[in-house]
C-alpha cells in the first residue's frame, strides 16, 4: 500500500491510500515539530514528534514498510 500525503490546510497534511481512502493526518505543532495522527486503518505510534515533515514521512515508511510520498 502506497501512502500519499497532501497539504490540506495551514500546518496540516492528510494521508490517503492510492484509492483516496483516509489514513490519518500529519500536524505541525506550534513548536515546529510534526506529529502523526493515524486513522483507524493505520497502526502507528502517536507519541512521537518529528523535527521535519520529511522526517515524519520517513517514519511512516519505516513503520509501515510502504512508500510514503508527498504530493504537495
Amino acid at each position: 500500500m502506497d501512502i500519499s500525503v497532501t497539504e490540506a490546510a495551514d500546518s496540516e497534511w492528510v494521508m490517503t491510500d492510492l484509492l483516496g481512502r483516509p489514513l490519518g493526518r500529519i500536524v505541525e505543532l506550534h513548536n515546529g515539530q510534526f506529529v502523526i495522527e493515524p486513522g483507524a486503518s493505520l497502526s502507528l505510534p502517536t507519541d512521537r514528534t518529528h523535527p521535519t515533515l520529511e522526517g515524519a514521512l520517513r517514519s511512516i515508511e519505516r513503520q509501515t514498510r510502504n512508500v510514503c510520498r508527498y504530493d504537495g
